[in-house]
C-alpha cells in the first residue's frame, strides 16, 4: 500500500487529484507523482498519466524540479503567481 504524502485537487478538471506517494514493491522503495480520478461511486483510481521512479533516482528528479522552479521564477509556497 502506498502512503499519500500530499495531494491537491486539479482546478481545471473536475473530480481529479494529483498525488505524491511513496510505496514499496519487491523490497524496493518508489516515489510517484500521479493523477487520480474519482469514479461515480466516489472512489479514487489511478489515471494513466504520472511517473513512478525508484528512490535512488530522487536526487536526479529533484534537479528537474529545481530547473522548473528557476525557469518559472518560482520562489516558494508564498509565490503569488500561482
Amino acid at each position: 500500500m502506498a502512503d499519500i504524502l500530499d495531494a491537491y485537487e486539479r482546478g481545471d478538471r473536475e473530480n481529479q487529484q494529483v498525488r505524491a506517494q511513496v510505496s514499496d514493491f519487491k523490497g524496493q522503495t518508489y516515489f510517484s507523482i500521479r493523477a487520480w480520478y474519482r469514479t461515480e461511486e466516489g472512489e479514487y483510481k489511478p489515471a494513466k498519466n504520472g511517473i513512478n521512479l525508484p528512490k535512488d533516482e530522487y536526487k536526479e528528479f529533484r534537479k528537474l524540479i529545481d530547473a522548473l522552479d528557476e525557469e518559472l521564477n518560482y520562489t516558494g509556497p508564498d509565490d503569488e503567481d500561482e
